[in-house]
């Protein structure tokens, strides 16, 4: 099959980057023809604030260039990771005017909280959940502390829920546990869209291979935890 997979870099690297590579490496792997677009949010520190913000709704550059990607390499599927903020989602668009399947992997709840955590002021926040617009976020400054920002993410959020791009344009959504599969479903998201598809880590030079089962079996009585994730509270270290 050939996929035309687009994924936005974050300023800083984090999950939803190695999940991306991951993800094209092991599909390419199995021999699928992988055709990467990426942008990276670096790119906005040139951008005024009001700038920052229009691409941010609706990016018409990455747009026309998604478009010719498309156009130019006729892939059967568009599998969107990461379009917060610069490329925002405009190519899901491009992709269904030209009759192109849509696959988005939903990295976060950002479709439901402006933070894209659920966490406020150190605690659970669940305040935007199933609401048309982020309200008690914009009000609270949820992104990066202001008000302004937090609108901008709301906005963007609640213009594509008008122009059914969460709706009617994603043919299929990815989610990593059931627990945010059911959240999705809360907030609109038709049960049938969504599948569960857990993050996975490559086997290291197939060290598992090398282990006997016994081995293996042993290990996997041992009382201890393996932590892998930013060092952040709503991460539930602290627990």
């Amino acid at each position: 099959m050939r996929i035309l997979t687009l994924h936005t870099y974050y300023q800083q690297p984090g999950g939803e980057d190695e999940v991306f590579m991951a993800e094209a490496a092991l599909l390419q792997e199995r021999g699928h023809e992988m055709i990467k677009i990426t942008f990276h949010n670096s790119d906005l520190e040139i951008l005024s604030r009001w700038r920052q913000a229009q691409v941010t709704l609706w990016n018409w550059r990455a747009y026309r260039h998604v478009r010719e990607a498309i156009q130019t390499q006729q892939p059967q599927v568009l599998h969107v990771h990461n379009t917060f903020p610069l490329a925002s989602p405009a190519m899901i668009h491009d992709a269904k005017a030209e009759g192109v399947p849509v696959v988005v992997s939903l990295h976060n709840p950002r479709l439901m909280c402006p933070s894209a955590n659920f966490w406020h002021r150190g605690r659970l926040c669940t305040q935007c959940l199933g609401k048309f617009f982020a309200g008690p976020g914009t009000m609270q400054g949820c992104y990066r502390g202001s008000k302004f920002y937090t609108l901008g993410v709301a906005a963007v959020v609640s213009l594509h829920k008008c122009l059914g791009t969460w709706s009617r344009l994603v043919d299929k959504y990815i989610v990593f546990t059931k627990l945010y599969r059911d959240l999705f479903i809360q907030a609109g998201i038709p049960s049938s869209k969504i599948a569960i598809k857990p993050h996975f880590v490559a086997d290291p030079k197939g060290l598992l291979l090398r282990r006997s089962p016994k081995e293996i079996t042993r290990k996997s009585n041992e009382k201890y935890i393996i932590f892998v994730g930013r060092l952040d509270p709503e991460k539930d270290i602290l627990t």
